[in-house]
This record gives C-alpha cells, structure tokens and sequence, in this order.
C-alpha cells in the first residue's frame, strides 16, 4: 500500500524517518524465514493512522486516492527449521543450491539464510553449476 509520493529520495527519506518514529519493525527475520505467518493487520487503518501522524509540510506529498494493497508471493520451495545466518565477513564462500527468496532473504537447501540487503556494497560472484 503506498502512503505518499516524493518527488526526490532526500524528500522520501524524511517522510521514512519521521514515521519511523511511530512504525517499529517488529518482524522476527528467522519467524519470517521458516514461514510462521502472523496475523495479518489492516493496512488502510494503518495507512490513515501514518497520514494522521505527518507533519503539514510532509502531508503534500500523501496518496489519498491510492489504497491499493500489493501482495508479492516470493516462490519457496523448502523452508529450513533452524535458519543460519549466512556471514560473508565470517565465511567468503557459500556453497548451496537458492530454495526460495523471502523479502530480502534468500533460502537455501543447507538451512543458511542471506540477508542480502545487509551485503549491499559487497561484490559477489555467483556461479551457476548445472545439475
């Protein structure tokens, strides 16, 4: 669901950093990674409680008209009991086979998880082995 448009990353970050102040990301990355769903929230409260909550000047940039809810299914075809954090600070190489993507994680087969967002600025190679 989008709350507002900004016409410039500077003016999105500030709308991103003053509702974060209300919004706290609670989610448990290995819940979220083994599949145990939480109940689901109603994101049009949600979204009017953060319209409510914005400061006048931020309050121009607000998507009145826009409450459509996007739902992205990311394909998983084995999900790991007792995820691993993958740490390429602590081990280079990842030898596995990709089972599935979870928002910014990505499953694999031998129970590691990678947050990949944490590695941003990392180069990597991937090599594809054909089994």
């Amino acid at each position: 669901i989008k709350i507002c448009e900004a016409p410039s990353r500077h003016i999105a970050g500030v709308i991103e950093s003053f509702l974060m102040k209300y919004f706290r990301d609670k989610t448990n990355w290995r819940r979220m990674v083994t599949n145990e769903v939480t109940p689901d929230f109603d994101l049009l409260r949600e979204k009017k409680k953060a319209i409510n909550l914005l400061s006048p000047e931020l309050q121009r940039y607000i998507l009145f008209d826009d409450d459509l809810i996007y739902k992205i299914n990311y394909p998983v075809l084995e999900w790991p009991d007792k995820p691993l954090q993958v740490n390429f600070d602590k081990s280079p190489v990842v030898e596995a086979i990709l089972k599935g993507v979870r928002g910014q994680y990505l499953i694999f087969n031998n129970q590691q998880v990678l947050n990949i967002r944490r590695f941003s600025g990392y180069r990597i190679e991937i090599i594809i082995d054909d089994v």
